[in-house]
């Protein structure tokens, strides 16, 4: 796990590189992997990781020049951070404008308006037949 750390790390401008693999690092891995497979989830988390700009140091963002290290990435709240996805990038859908209805008084004017119409349209239909009649 050291060793795929220390190749992305070395890859990576923002990441620094880990010398040690002691119990309390080791420790805090099984901690977070649990009983899942430790190498798939090991992979995900550099894979997630490899993404990220803002980790990466990529980005400058917050003033954050330094970017992460292992104990840092090791730490509960941070494990979940990267895992959930808040330090990838986002790629927002163009916003569609929105589209409003008539408000009920536009309503209520189309309302009286065709109303008028068809008591013009009624008017007239009246005059024709009284003037054909007679």
């Amino acid at each position: 796990m050291l060793d795929d750390y220390n190749a992305l790390a070395k890859s990576c401008t923002g990441l620094r590189q880990a010398r040690a693999w002691d119990e309390g690092r080791q420790k805090h891995a099984r901690a977070r992997i649990g009983s899942l497979d430790p190498m798939t989830v090991w992979a995900e988390m550099l894979g997630i990781l490899s993404r990220s700009p803002y980790l990466l140091d990529r980005s400058k963002q917050d003033g954050w020049r330094t970017g992460p290290d292992l104990d840092w990435l090791l730490t509960p709240a941070n494990w979940a951070k990267v895992m959930e996805g808040k330090y990838e990038v986002r790629v927002e859908a163009p916003k569609t404008p929105v589209v409003h209805g008539p408000s009920s008084i536009e309503l209520e004017i189309q309302e009286r308006r065709r109303l008028k119409l068809i008591e013009i349209n009624a008017r007239k239909e009246a005059e024709r037949g009284t003037s054909t009649t007679a």
